[in-house]
């Protein structure tokens, strides 16, 4: 089995590190097509007005200076000599649920390959908090993954469907394993996006970072007890 890997966090990302180790629990023909640098929150989007740069960085291993979709699509149709049978894209450093996989490139890289009629399955690991200082337990989607993906492998997908997996925020065997867990889809009115004023090439103060005014409350996605 050829196995495509992806993501948004870029080439570098621990995550892509992790998806890498799942993928070769399940096949000795892997590659890597991911973006040289973080692509987050980029959705489906393309690149049309730049050119794309790919830098080979080992054997079946590329960096591209585009989007998650862009690298699918380069690997599909240029670099690999086949086209793949499984397409991964992550592990994301966060979940993917709700309102998020609108514009998650890690779902985007995902569905590129659906659209290619190859199965694909978007995964993401969530955090207590997306905050820089946060690590995340890289450690539960590496143990977990490998068999998630191949019960899903040996089912019947209908065609144009993708798979989206997140695990928890916790460690593989947790010391208390939680009674209940409930996934609540209510970030949205916990969040607000805004623009953060910062200086332009001339220092004219005109530029601006749009990003999110709070961060996810831990229990504003899931509530253990």
């Amino acid at each position: 089995m050829r196995i495509l890997l992806t993501n948004d966090d870029g080439i570098e990302a621990e995550g892509l590190e992790c998806l890498e180790k799942i993928a070769r629990t399940l096949s000795d023909d892997v590659w890597v097509v991911a973006p040289q640098t973080e692509q987050s929150a980029k959705g489906r989007g393309i690149t049309l007005t730049e050119p794309l740069r790919v830098n080979k960085l080992g054997d079946k291993r590329f960096a591209v200076t585009g989007t998650p979709t862009d690298c699918v699509i380069l690997a599909v149709n240029d670099l690999m000599p086949e086209k793949p049978d499984l397409v991964l894209s992550g592990v994301n450093r966060g979940h993917n649920v709700g309102e998020d996989v609108s514009y998650s490139g890690t779902v985007a890289g995902a569905l590129q390959g659906m659209a290619f009629g190859i199965r694909s399955i978007a995964l993401s690991q969530s955090l207590e908090r997306f905050h820089d200082d946060v690590v995340a337990h890289w450690e539960t989607a590496e143990a977990f993954a490998p068999g998630i993906i191949a019960k899903l492998l040996e089912q019947k997908w209908e065609d144009g469907v993708v798979m989206n997996v997140n695990f928890p925020n916790l460690p593989p065997d947790p010391p208390h394993r939680p009674a209940r867990s409930r996934l609540l889809l209510d970030g949205l009115p916990r969040r607000a996006a805004g623009a953060r004023r910062g200086h332009g090439p001339e220092g004219d103060g005109r530029g601006s970072h749009l990003g999110h005014a709070a961060a996810y409350r831990p229990d504003a996605y899931a509530q253990r007890q």
